[in-house]
């Protein structure tokens, strides 16, 4: 069993103790100063408490320099209640000084009864409270206002969810804040124990003015007060529980100017309150009765008291004030800082830079991809080495390191070095980063190689500008954007002789950001003749230059341009589609997904869901307060409304995904039929050439030949297959069957396969003359087959057997059989031809042999096939990658409507619910590259490639 001395315990709180506080006060509890009774056991109103209350009260004024403006309140509970405590008295303190206005304004007695209806509607119409919301904390407390307040009287100033996609980790601009006009009160909590984020500093829009009025500016200071100097004299109001860095749980502290309390400001009375609609404070939470009393009201727990003292007066005697504690708070912070920055492929710092928290650091152990059994084995090996309390908060996961107070330099010292000592680290030398080198400049021939007319080269990255200087030498700089023709230079030649690599090459030169990459670009448009090309490519390397240059990777423009935010997974797969493209429906599906619409959709759908993952999770921590507006149920039922939309909205991209695969694998078509009816033939027209082996002799393709070819914008793959036929009574013929042999066999075989695997299969018949006149050679189970295909095209050859009366009736006889087998094929449109006519041609004929009408009936169904609503017209651009990844997504989706609705008498599971938002999110980030998700390197690795 590990010691006190073995652990070093990171946990959010309570946090670790000193442990010489604790033996005093373990003393304490027993024999307190001799009087032969522990001090729990000490009555709260006798001298022996307040001297304790006092002498905490003073020693915390001298250590953090607390002016003798102020009052220092001790109050029962932690720092929730003062969400509803400061609501309470300092929207009574607004009250107060909006009816002493109105009463000068009026010069009538406070009785007067127009005094009531001014202040009535004062609260109606100028009644704010403003709050800054950085992380869960503030959230919660800006929910108790609207609840206890209503939404109307509440104003969130600023909400970092919408600057950070749905998350918590940045702290808005203050340029962006929406402050109130004289609010009751201005909350932000300075430092969030759950998302590690804290405010740098005192945010200079809420400082006081040279008159020394400003704001009534709230700070929960619950998890970092004593950490670092804070202008006192700025707030109205700060609290913080003790249990973070002064104490044991239990007991908040709050510290309050005195212009707020009596005799300067009384709070109005519970009869005005009630005539204004406003809330009535519980007499515990109020500051006045608690001032009134010296904190002894409530029966308060002097023994909480006397610890917080024992750690101020070990502080005091250690520091002598707080900076000291500061420097060591900024080293044990920096420490464990540089250490994840050090290790960037394992380690990800949750919050921006800078808002980062020094007493609650988060960050996820990224490496290898899996997150959650990385992040377990990582807790695992802390535990081991008595690192504990590690674990992140259940709503967002990860590590958290909370560096409070207690934690010696040393403790943090051991954990920064913990991280470099991971079994699953990367060494440096087989280091991959995720980023690329963005200090290199690169560079690369864009044009095909051989020689041409203009070849084009292009470089992107900061030394763009002096690898121009190098080429040009005493030339101006080229204006942005606009073409230049300059001689080119050997760079290393001498300057009395220079050496002309080329004479009047085109320059064009772009500046960041707004370029194809996002760095700067120069474009070297030269001669295309090799030698030129290679002296020029040559030359680039050698320019002096402050970064390294080198030829780019495949792939590594368009990489930096994704890095950059100039382009998203989903348009640089679009890219890849349209250099790949040799149809014109090809192309126009790629452009459609060029437009980035498709990733500002996708981005749109994880916003949304990350925001009511958000909601769910706020629920989950805070439900026991019930602090929200909604309750469990119509939040719930709020979100599945959502999801529901989301939902449909998928399949129908879905859907596109399915059809833009056929415009960009091809559509696959089968050619089915018994022998000798035409299949071979009729492919050989189509393709234009003979791909496949045409004989009279039954039985000639006994494999599937295929052939494609692009059909009026269309790619398709035909396939002519092995004709069908079999020992009893398969063909529907009066002519003999012979016997079918093993390769004949497996050519059926294969056949019926790639009918089952093609998109559209065309169904052959013939006619063909028997003893008993002429009759409609097909094969039933062709018609099968047909039936069960996406499309189906029937065609009968050999229409030039019959006149047109006989080959009507043919046609029904075929009609009436195949409502029997197939009623799908029998309502058809049939499409009768002459593989025989088509080949010996006719200048009379606009389509001899009818194989344009084939042709035509094709592309009709291509269309259908691939056609989608002009309002969706973008969904074509959807990837086989991304309908996978959308497929996953749905499926998550449903599992969270199954949860998030569960039979009646069952409760819904709210953890499980959020945790499947949290897997759909990923894979919506996974579809355009942005956001958290875990194999990055992979996905984006086969993507670039391309």
């Amino acid at each position: 069993m590990p010691s006190r001395s073995d652990i070093t315990y990171f946990g959010a709180g309570p946090a670790l103790l000193p442990t010489d506080v604790l033996e005093t006060s373990a003393q304490a509890l027993v024999n307190f100063q001799d009087t032969g009774l522990g001090i729990a056991e000490h009555s709260h109103r006798s001298e022996l408490a307040t001297n304790i209350i006092n002498e905490a009260k003073a020693d915390l004024a001298s250590y953090i320099d607390i002016p003798e403006d102020y009052e220092v309140l001790f109050m029962q509970g932690g720092g929730t209640g003062e969400f509803s405590a400061t609501m309470y008295n300092l929207v009574g303190a607004w009250v107060t000084k909006k009816k002493a206005q109105i009463v000068a304004n009026l010069k009538a007695p406070e009785d007067d009864p127009r005094v009531e209806q001014e202040l009535r509607n004062a609260v109606e119409k100028e009644l704010k409270t403003d709050y800054i919301v950085t992380g869960g904390w503030s959230q919660k407390a800006s929910e108790e206002a609207k609840r206890l307040l209503g939404p109307e009287h509440v104003n969130i100033v600023a909400d970092a969810r919408k600057i950070n996609d749905g998350k918590y980790g940045k702290i808005p601009e203050e340029s962006t804040w929406n402050l109130s006009k004289d609010a009751a009160l201005v909350y932000y909590c300075d430092n969030e124990t759950v998302d590690g984020v804290e405010f740098p500093a005192f945010p200079k829009s809420l400082a006081p003015g040279p008159d020394g009025e400003g704001p009534i500016v709230v700070a929960d200071m619950s998890s970092n007060i004593l950490s670092r100097r804070i202008p006192v004299q700025n707030f109205s109001v700060i609290f913080f529980g003790a249990q973070k860095n002064l104490g044991s749980t239990g007991i908040t502290v709050v510290i309050i100017k005195k212009s707020l309390l009596p005799p300067k400001t009384p709070q109005p009375s519970a009869s005005l309150l009630r005539k204004l609609g406003l809330p009535i404070a519980p007499i515990i939470f109020s500051y006045e009765t608690i001032a009134k009393n010296n904190s002894l009201y409530n029966t308060l727990s002097i023994f909480d008291v006397y610890i917080a003292g024992q750690v101020l007066k070990k502080s005091i005697k250690t520091y002598t004030k707080v900076e000291g504690q500061e420097a060591v708070s900024a080293k044990k912070a920096d420490a464990i800082y540089s250490a994840l920055e050090a290790h960037p492929d394992v380690y990800r710092i949750v919050p921006d830079k800078s808002a980062r928290s020094r007493m609650n650091i988060c960050f996820r152990v990224t490496k290898n991809g899996d997150i959650d059994s990385t992040e377990k084995a990582f807790l695992k090996d802390a535990t081991a080495q008595g690192l504990t309390g590690l674990k992140g908060h259940r709503s967002v996961g990860g590590i958290r390191a909370s560096s409070y107070n207690s934690i010696s330099l040393e403790g943090a010292e051991k954990l920064a070095k913990l991280f470099s000592q991971q079994s699953w680290a990367v060494h440096e030398s087989e280091a991959v980063s995720r980023l690329p080198a963005v200090d290199d400049t690169i560079y690369a021939l864009s044009t095909a190689q051989g020689r041409a007319g203009i070849a084009v080269i292009r470089i992107s990255g900061p030394s763009c500008l002096e690898i121009y200087k190098a080429f040009c030498p005493s030339k101006p700089l080229p204006k942005p954007r606009f073409a230049t023709v300059r001689s080119l230079y050997d760079p290393c030649s001498a300057k009395n002789q220079p050496l002309i690599l080329d004479s009047e090459a085109l320059i064009l030169y772009f500046p960041n950001p707004k370029t194809v990459t996002g760095d700067d670009v120069l474009e070297l448009h030269v001669h295309g003749g090799s030698a030129t090309v290679k002296a020029v490519l040559a030359a680039i390397p050698k320019c002096a230059t402050a970064h390294r240059i080198r030829y780019a990777e495949p792939g590594e423009f368009t990489k930096r341009a994704f890095f950059n935010n100039r382009l998203d997974l989903a348009q640089i797969e679009s890219l890849s589609d349209t250099l790949a493209a040799e149809t014109e429906q090809q192309r126009r599906a790629a452009v459609r997904g060029n437009s980035g619409s498709l990733g500002r959709q996708y981005e749109a759908w994880r916003e949304q869901l990350l925001l009511a993952r958000g909601e769910i999770e706020a629920l989950i921590d805070f439900s026991e307060d019930q602090h929200f507006d909604e309750s469990q149920a119509e939040l719930l039922q709020n979100v599945t409304a959502q999801v529901a939309r989301m939902l449909h909205s998928i399949e129908l991209h879905e859907q596109g995904s399915q059809r833009s695969e056929l415009l960009r694998n091809g559509i696959r078509i089968a050619l089915l039929g018994p022998p000798n009816v035409g299949k071979s033939s009729l492919m050989n027209l189509i393709v234009g050439r003979e791909a496949s082996i045409v004989s009279g002799e039954a039985g000639t393709t006994r494999d599937i030949v295929e052939a494609s070819l692009d059909i009026r914008g269309y790619l398709c793959s035909f396939a002519d297959t092995a004709g069908f036929r079999s020992q009893s009574s398969q063909i529907t013929s009066e002519a003999e069957s012979g016997a079918i042999g093993a390769v004949e066999e497996e050519g059926i075989r294969r056949a019926k396969q790639r009918a089952l695997e093609s998109d559209l299969v065309i169904v052959l018949a013939s006619v063909e003359k028997g003893p008993r006149g002429f009759f409609l050679q097909y094969d039933e189970e062709t018609l099968d087959l047909g039936a069960g295909a996406e499309d189906c095209l029937v065609v009968v050859n050999k229409q030039d057997a019959v006149d047109k009366v006989e080959f009507g009736k043919l046609v029904q006889k075929f009609r009436q059989n195949a409502q029997l087998r197939a009623p799908k094929l029998a309502a058809a449109e049939l499409v009768s031809i002459s593989c025989k006519e088509a080949q010996t041609g006719s200048w009379e004929s606009k389509d001899p042999g009818g194989i344009q009408a084939v042709i035509t009936r094709l592309v009709e169904s291509f269309e259908r096939m691939t056609s989608m609503p002009v309002d969706l017209q973008d969904l074509l651009g959807v990837t086989e990658r991304q309908r996978q990844l959308l497929i996953k997504c749905r499926q998550h989706l449903e599992d969270f409507m199954v949860e998030a609705t569960p039979e009646e008498g069952m409760d819904a599971d709210t953890v499980l619910a959020a945790e499947y938002l949290r897997y759909a999110a990923d894979c919506l980030a996974r579809i355009t590259g942005r956001g958290e998700f875990g194999d990055v390197e992979d996905v984006l690795g086969v993507i670039f490639e391309k």
